[in-house]
C-alpha cells in the first residue's frame, strides 16, 4: 500500500462501487455484480495484500502476484470467476477508479503524492467513460 494514503476498508470501497453501479448502469449483469464483490478478494485477510495500480504498472510481476492472490481467494471461498464482457470490464475499471478517486478526494489531503494518485484515478475514469460512450452508454 502507499503509506501516505490512509487505507480504505475493502468493504467500503466495494459498497461505493455497488451504489454507483446501481445508480449509473442501465442493466448490469450478475457477473458484473460478482466481479465488483470479488475484484479485491486477493486483499482479504492473510491471503494477500493490496498492490496499488501504479506499482503494478511499474512492476508487472506484482500484477501476476495479485492475480494469484485473487485466484487463491476464489478457490478458498469456492467462488466462480465471473465471465465479464468487454463492456463489463470497462464498467469494472470505471467504478473501481471512480470510487478510489472519491475516497482520495474525501481525504482533503494537501500531500502532492495523494494528488498525483487522485489525478491518475481521474485519468483512468475518463478513459473508461470515453470508451463506454463509444459503446452507447450515456452519462448525465
Amino acid at each position: 500500500n502507499m503509506p501516505y494514503v490512509p487505507s480504505q476498508v475493502t468493504g467500503q470501497h466495494v459498497y461505493g462501487m455497488l451504489v454507483m453501479l446501481m445508480k449509473m448502469h442501465p442493466n448490469p449483469s450478475r457477473d458484473l455484480y460478482e466481479a465488483i464483490l470479488q475484484h479485491d478478494g486477493g486483499e482479504y485477510g492473510s491471503l494477500g495484500c493490496d498492490f496499488p495500480h501504479p506499482q503494478k504498472q511499474q512492476y508487472p510481476i506484482l500484477k501476476v502476484i495479485d492475480e494469484e492472490f485473487t485466484n487463491n481467494y476464489l478457490e478458498y471461498f469456492e467462488l466462480r470467476k465471473p465471465e465479464l464482457t468487454e463492456d463489463d470490464k470497462l464498467w469494472l475499471k470505471y467504478l473501481d477508479q471512480a470510487e478510489a478517486y472519491l475516497y482520495l478526494k474525501s481525504l482533503q489531503s494537501n500531500d502532492p503524492r495523494v494528488g498525483k494518485v487522485k489525478y491518475n484515478c481521474e485519468v483512468r475514469c475518463i478513459e473508461a467513460i470515453e470508451e463506454l460512450k463509444k459503446r452507447g452508454f450515456t452519462f448525465d
